[in-house]
C-alpha cells in the first residue's frame, strides 16, 4: 500500500515518504512541495481509493461567499423539521470552510458557532449547506442524513415578525438578511420555513416564499435555482449630476 499526494500547483513532484513515529507501521508522512491555499485541497490516493482533503478557508471569505437560503423562526409544530429555530446557509464560494470560524449577529449580539453534527473533515465544502440552530438536542438524534449543523451559543432564536441577521468571518461581514413576516404571504408560520428561490439573487420579498414542503433543512427547496436570475439581481449603475441639475444613470463599467 502507498499514499500518493497530488498538489494543484506548478512544479509538483512526488517525494519519498519520511518515517513517522506511530503505532501503526503503515503510517507515512509526505513533505508537500508547495503550500495548500486556505480553502484549497489536495488529492490523496491509497491504492485505488482517491480522496480529496481540504483546508479551512474561512479566513478568506468575503461578502457574498455565503448565502442564507432558509429561515425557520417558528418550528412548532415540528411536522417538517426538528423543533428548533434555524437558519440554512449555502457555501457559494470555491473554498471549504469551518463554520466555527464564523459568528452570527442577531439583535446586536454576536454568537459563536460550535458543531452539533459535524461533516467529514469538519468542513463545509463548496456547494454544500449547513444549519445554524438555536439548540443542540433537537438535532442530535434527527434523521437528517449528511446535514451539517452548528449551534449558535447563547442565541435565543429568530423573531416571527422579522429581523436582521448577519454572518461575520475573520475578515468581516460575509452575509446578511433582513426578512419580514409579510414574506410568508399570509401562510401561517407554524412549522413552515421561508426559503429563497435564487441564492445568488438579492434579498427581496420576490426572492423568498414559504417552503412548498413546509421545510427542507440542509436541502434546496423544490423551487430553488442556482442559476443567475436577472429578475432578482439588480444591475450596478453610476449616477452623474448634469449641468441642468438632473441625474443621469449609466451602467457601471
Amino acid at each position: 500500500r502507498f499514499l500518493e499526494i497530488r498538489l494543484p500547483c506548478q512544479g509538483t513532484s512526488l517525494h519519498s515518504p519520511l518515517p513517522e513515529n506511530a503505532v501503526c507501521d503503515n503510517v507515512k508522512r509526505w513533505p508537500l512541495s508547495c503550500p495548500v491555499e486556505a480553502g484549497g485541497s489536495v488529492h490523496v490516493r491509497l491504492g485505488e481509493d482517491v480522496s480529496e482533503l481540504w483546508r479551512d478557508g474561512a479566513s478568506k471569505l468575503t461578502l457574498g461567499d455565503l448565502a442564507f437560503t432558509e429561515v425557520m423562526p417558528d418550528p412548532t409544530p415540528a411536522s417538517h423539521a426538528p423543533e428548533s429555530t434555524y437558519l440554512e446557509v449555502l457555501n457559494v464560494s470555491s473554498k471549504a470552510i469551518d463554520p466555527q470560524s464564523l459568528t452570527l449577529q442577531d439583535q446586536g449580539n454576536l454568537h459563536s458557532l460550535e458543531w452539533i453534527v459535524q461533516p467529514q473533515q469538519g468542513l463545509v465544502l463548496p456547494g454544500d449547506r449547513f444549519l445554524i440552530a438555536e439548540t443542540a438536542s433537537a438535532w442530535e438524534d434527527a434523521a437528517l442524513d449528511g446535514v451539517a449543523v452548528v449551534r449558535a451559543v447563547g442565541w435565543n432564536g429568530l423573531l416571527d415578525g422579522g429581523e436582521e441577521v448577519a454572518l461575520h468571518g475573520p475578515s468581516g461581514e460575509v452575509e446578511s438578511l433582513t426578512y419580514f413576516e409579510s414574506w410568508w404571504q399570509g401562510v401561517a408560520q407554524d412549522g413552515v420555513a421561508l426559503s429563497c428561490q435564487s441564492p445568488t439573487g438579492c434579498d427581496h420579498s420576490s426572492n423568498w416564499r414559504p417552503d412548498s414542503e413546509g421545510a427542507s433543512p440542509g436541502m434546496p427547496a423544490s423551487f430553488e435555482s442556482l442559476a443567475s436570475n436577472a429578475y432578482f439581481e439588480a444591475p450596478l449603475v453610476v449616477l452623474h449630476r448634469t449641468p441642468e441639475s438632473t441625474l443621469s444613470i449609466q451602467p457601471f463599467p
